[in-house]
């Protein structure tokens, strides 16, 4: 149901359009900026005729992007467009769409696996760079080895120990596809599924996928439902969606982008700029599964909080990261807070990347040993270790089996609900500041601060002794110089 006719229904009635409003968020969920529309619309004692001229005079398209919370972004006005792009085994077609923006940077996705296929946004010279890892053509990602790119991992991403887990008295199953545990929902989990796909309003697509009870082992006849829209000002939303009926489930919907901010080349991303705003992370055992502790990053290879390049803290004893972060939410932040928390800097090309979600975790991947290496990827890059970086919002892994750790479970009548948001900007070359005169390099930064760390030292302008000024035979002047004794 469109935008237009959903507002054409609401009429006079109250009740209906509480009724229409409620099930409208149920389906697809709604910019918070709307939502606040939508509310005064419903709160306002004298119903207009027209609801929708209503809603327009009370919050235009400025005012939408000042109201989302703590990480403002301009609404999408481009394009979702679609072109065949590949045949399964099964015969079954596969579109390729492309999320258009009017400054005509865009991203590319496909129903398989709900995947992203390429961010395409300018650099500091203003020439479009593809940011995230993947192949050329449809058959290499379905044929080819393919450490889930860009795609949704589920019913549960991240890992479940040894398999097993219980919801109520029912004890569950599920494959063991990473040594002794499970993984990504297994071997033929969502990220190796056809969703179907429906265009959505501006440069948006949302994309569904049915899975029935014991599709993997998980109980529950679950729908899933990811939406992604480009934003006018270069930020990818990720909405993630999920009801059951029949049995409660366990969910844990994420995306599996691996970043790399210069775009397809053979580069590692270690020499990337990174910060989080993360003060816990949760250890794990050798098989990296959490022991269930919430470990303080501080005096750890973990602490990325005043910023750091990737490459400080990994040598031979310490390969990389492939670890659970906490994500800081404030004394008085409601947990299913948007909370801006990461920033990624690459120097050279000036690309920068804000990340902001409403999941309480988030998995750092430093594409670790032979997870990329080898692979030729697009333009016919050859991928070496630590070739990109994933940030996947998450909850905590084996929360099922974590009574600490919050709550995995969805229960029939409940709602699933996740937002996720990657702003890309270009950052000027970062000179020194000069103490007392104006940054000739601000950054341009919509959510975070850019650290210190990530710019030369400030230059410290040494004052010198005041000159001596010889008094005038009156007796007057600016200052009477020392005379010598």
């Amino acid at each position: 149901m469109g935008s237009n006719d959903f507002f054409g229904q609401l009429g006079h009635s109250p009740t209906r359009k509480k009724e229409l409003f409620n099930d409208y968020l149920q389906q697809y969920g709604i910019v918070d900026g709307v939502l606040q529309g939508l509310q005064k619309l419903y709160d306002e004692p004298n119903q207009p005729e027209d609801p929708l001229k209503f809603l327009k005079k009370h919050i235009n398209t400025q005012d939408c992007a000042r109201k989302t919370g703590p990480c403002p972004f301009r609404p999408s006005t481009g394009t979702c467009k679609s072109e065949l792009w590949g045949t399964l085994k099964s015969g079954s077609k596969v579109d390729l769409f492309t999320l258009k923006s009017p400054s005509g940077s865009y991203v590319r996705c496909m129903p398989w696996g709900a995947t992203i296929v390429g961010i395409h946004v300018p650099d500091r010279s203003g020439t479009l760079k593809d940011v995230v890892l993947g192949y050329d053509t449809f058959d290499e990602y379905v044929m080819g080895r393919n450490p889930s790119f860009g795609s949704v991992p589920g019913r549960v991403a991240n890992r479940i120990k040894h398999g097993v887990f219980t919801i109520g008295l029912e004890t569950y199953e599920v494959e063991k596809n990473n040594g002794e545990h499970h993984l990504h929902g297994g071997s033929q989990g969502f990220h190796k599924q056809l969703w179907t796909a429906q265009a959505g309003q501006g440069a948006s697509v949302v994309f569904t996928y049915t899975s029935a009870d014991g599709e993997g082992g998980y109980p529950g006849h679950l729908t899933a439902r990811v939406t992604y829209t480009w934003t006018d000002d270069e930020c990818l939303l990720m909405d993630f969606e999920a009801c059951v009926d029949g049995k409660p489930t366990i969910v844990n919907l994420t995306n599996h982008c691996y970043f790399n901010l210069d775009g397809p080349s053979a580069k590692s991303v270690k020499d990337h700029l990174v910060c989080l705003k993360c003060s816990k992370y949760t250890p794990t055992d050798e098989g990296c599964i959490p022991t269930g502790e919430l470990a303080d990053v501080a005096e750890t290879p973990f602490d990325f909080r005043a910023g750091k390049a990737i490459k400080k803290s990994i040598h031979e004893e310490f390969t990389g990261y492939d670890h659970n972060y906490v994500i800081d939410k404030g004394a008085h932040t409601a947990g299913h807070t948007l909370t801006p928390f990461a920033l990624v800097y690459e120097p050279e090309g000036g690309i920068s990347m804000e990340v902001a979600t409403t999941f309480p975790g988030v998995q750092f991947f430093t594409a670790n040993g032979d997870c990329v290496k080898g692979i030729q990827g697009k333009l016919k890059s050859l991928y070496p270790a630590h070739a990109g970086f994933c940030l996947e919002t998450q909850n905590f892994p084996d929360a099922i089996n974590k009574p600490e750790f919050p709550s995995p479970i969805l229960k029939p009548g409940e709602r699933y609900s996740h937002r996720s948001m990657y702003k890309f900007g270009v950052q000027p070359v970062m000179t020194a500041r000069v103490e007392g005169k104006e940054d000739v390099s601000p950054p341009q930064l919509k959510w975070m601060a850019m650290p210190a760390s990530f710019r030369p030292p400030p230059i410290v302008v040494e004052k010198g002794p005041e000159p001596e000024v010889e008094a005038h035979k009156d007796g007057k002047g600016a200052k009477a110089g020392k005379g010598k004794k």
